[in-house]
């Protein structure tokens, strides 16, 4: 799917596009008072840009990304954060490849 195509209601989904932010990784701590690594960077395609958070054991392989790398993101979800604008996030299944 093109990034200017998502929405709330896309569901798991899976884009393509260039590493457009350098990936920032830092430790927070979830709701359940765990501390987990998060790593987020911006993708973007020739219709937008968007931001991506991943995870856990995703944000070990997204913070070796670089500016202007390709990747396939299989399996991420839409959401609206604070800012009240689409992002996208890992879960257990998603997958990153890099082209």
């Amino acid at each position: 799917i093109k990034l200017a195509a998502l929405n709330e209601d896309s569901g798991e989904t899976c884009v393509e596009g260039e590493v457009a932010s350098l990936p920032i990784t830092r430790e927070v701590r979830t709701s359940k008072g765990e501390i987990v690594k998060l790593t987020a960077f911006e993708l973007k395609d020739e219709t937008g840009l968007v931001r991506v958070t991943a995870w856990r054991e995703h944000a070990e392989t997204a913070r070796d990304l670089t500016i202007g790398q390709k990747v396939v993101l299989e399996n991420v979800y839409t959401k609206r954060n604070y800012e009240g604008k689409i992002e996208l996030s890992t879960k257990t299944s998603t997958t990153i490849k890099q082209n």
